[in-house]
């Protein structure tokens, strides 16, 4: 009797076999790693570093956010994961905003994501805010989906 393997576990069988306690492990050399970009705001400016760090470090405090973590420094996106209760966190989104206008992250945006999930490797966006574009302004625009 032959057994047939699906096209799936092929590779992972490939993977197993070529693991075997019978086959010569070699060092592998680690690659460089790659060129961080240079002439970014937090490369020119140390304060601007100190303002995402700050920034940062209060959205973490939120009872709410279980994770925190800049996507792009500029302009500031900000991720926020959070455990999903049913309903849209768009106003918690724009509340979060306020976290980057008060130290002076203008042109932002917050995504508000299901950190549950994420941890599954999903992106699964719960609610979203386009942040003010300078300290005077203090309307939030939020950016629902339908």
């Amino acid at each position: 009797m032959r057994i047939r393997t699906p096209l799936i576990a092929a590779p992972l069988l490939a993977l197993l076999s070529a693991c075997s306690n019978d086959t010569k492990t070699e060092s592998v050399q680690p690659k460089a790693p790659e060129p961080v970009a240079q002439n970014t705001p937090a490369q020119r400016d140390p304060e601007y570093t100190k303002r995402l760090a700050e920034t940062l470090s209060a959205v973490k405090q939120e009872k709410q956010v279980k994770s925190a973590a800049w996507n792009s420094e500029q302009p500031p996106y900000l991720l926020a994961g959070v455990i999903d209760d049913g309903t849209r966190r768009d106003g918690y989104a724009g509340y979060l905003c306020h976290h980057l206008t008060e130290n002076q992250l203008y042109h932002g945006k917050v995504h508000v994501m299901d950190v549950v999930a994420a941890d599954r490797g999903e992106w699964r966006e719960l609610g979203s805010a386009e942040c003010p574009e300078s300290g005077e302004v203090t309307e939030v625009i939020f950016t629902t989906k339908p």
